[in-house]
C-alpha cells in the first residue's frame, strides 16, 4: 500500500517535472493542493512569496519542509560527480566569474571600439553571454531529485501522519524559489518575524525544521546544520537512518537549502554519493536527464525522519 501510493503520486508530478516559470509552478501547486486535500488537510495556505503551507505552523513543534521550484540547467552536476559538492561548485563559482568578466570585459571593449554591433565583436560576446544564459535561466527538464523527491517526502510524511491519527503538532511547507537564492523560506521567516513583533514579542523559534533536499539518490544519508544549535539536533538524529551518516556544516555554495534561515532549529536531510575523487556530492543536480530516482531511498528517509515526531 505505502509504495502504491507514493509510486501513484510520483506518477502524477512526472507530468509537472519543470516547476520554473510562474504558470509551471501554479499548475504544480493546484496538483498538489488537492492531494493534500484528499488525505484531510483543509488548513492549506499560500503566502505572497507563493509558499504551500499545510496546517498552523504557529504551533507546530515539527515542520516538515522542501522546495517545490525546480533549478536551472547547469554543467555544475557535471563537476560536482568528479570532484565533490564542495570543489565543484569552486569549479563552477570560478567559470560563472570568468564569464561575466569576459562578458563585461567585451562589452566595454565593443562599445568604446564601435565594434559592438559588428558581427566578429558579437560572436566572442555571445559566448559569455550564452554561458550565463545556460546557468541562471535555461530551466532543467529533469528534476526528479531536485526536488520532486523532497516533495514526495514531505507528502508522504503528511500522509503516514494523517493515518496513524497523530498529526497534531505537525506542520508541512513547500517552499517556491530556492533556486533563487532561498528567496521563498527567507519571506516564510520574515512574516514569522513581523507576526511576532505584531503581538509585542521577540520572534523565537519554537518548532524543529526538517527540510528535505534532494533524498531520492544515494548511498549515504546527509545531515547539514547551519550552527551549533542544530548540529546537536543532527546528532541526536543520526542513529534514525538506516544508511550510513554524515553530519556537516551547510552554507549556500556546500550543503545548504532553505533550513539556512532556520540555523538554530533547522536542518537539511539529503542524499548522498561518493564522486569519483571520492569527497560527497548531490546526485543529478541541475542535470538535464534527471528523470528518475529510487522511491524505497524517499521510503528510508522518511522513516527516519518520522522518528523526530514520535520522539
Amino acid at each position: 500500500m505505502y509504495y502504491r501510493i507514493m509510486e501513484e503520486l510520483y506518477e502524477k508530478l512526472k507530468k509537472h517535472r519543470v516547476r520554473f516559470y510562474p504558470g509551471q509552478k501554479k499548475r504544480f501547486r493546484d496538483l498538489i493542493t488537492a492531494e493534500f486535500n484528499d488525505l484531510g488537510y483543509n488548513n492549506i495556505t499560500i503566502d505572497k512569496a507563493k509558499n504551500l503551507i499545510v496546517g498552523d505552523v504557529q504551533s507546530a513543534k515539527v515542520v516538515y519542509t522542501a522546495h517545490y521550484d525546480t533549478p536551472m540547467l547547469s554543467p555544475w552536476f557535471g563537476f560536482a560527480k568528479i570532484f565533490g559538492q564542495i570543489v565543484g561548485g569552486m569549479i563552477m563559482g570560478s567559470l560563472l566569474m570568468l564569464a561575466v568578466a569576459v562578458a563585461a570585459g567585451l562589452l566595454a571593449e565593443g562599445l568604446l571600439s564601435g565594434a559592438f554591433f559588428a558581427s566578429e565583436g558579437t560572436v566572442y560576446l555571445n559566448i559569455g553571454w550564452w554561458f550565463l544564459l545556460l546557468t541562471f535561466f535555461i530551466p532543467s527538464p529533469g528534476n526528479a531529485n531536485d526536488n520532486t523527491s523532497g516533495v514526495l517526502a514531505v507528502y508522504e510524511i503528511a500522509r503516514r501522519l494523517k493515518v496513524q491519527g497523530k498529526g497534531e503538532g505537525v506542520a508541512f511547507v513547500l517552499f517556491n524559489s530556492e533556486e533563487l537564492g532561498l528567496l521563498g523560506s527567507g519571506a516564510f521567516k520574515k512574516d514569522l518575524v513581523k507576526a511576532a513583533k505584531k503581538n509585542g514579542m521577540k520572534y523565537e523559534p519554537k518548532f524543529l525544521l526538517v527540510n528535505f533536499d534532494c533524498v531520492g539518490i544515494g548511498n549515504e544519508i546527509l545531515l547539514a546544520y547551519g550552527s551549533g544549535r542544530s548540529k546537536e539536533i543532527c546528532k541526536l538524529m543520526s542513529s534514525n537512518f538506516e544508511k550510513p551518516v554524515i553530519i556537516k556544516r551547510g552554507s549556500l555554495f556546500t550543503y545548504g537549502s532553505d533550513n539556512l534561515h532556520f540555523k538554530d532549529n533547522g536542518i537539511m536531510v539529503t542524499a548522498v554519493k561518493r564522486s569519483l575523487l571520492g569527497p560527497i556530492y548531490l546526485p543529478r543536480i541541475h542535470a538535464p536527464l534527471n528523470m528518475n530516482i529510487d522511491l524505497n531511498t524517499v521510503r528510508g528517509i522518511c522513516n527516519g525522519a518520522m522518528k523526530v515526531h514520535a520522539n
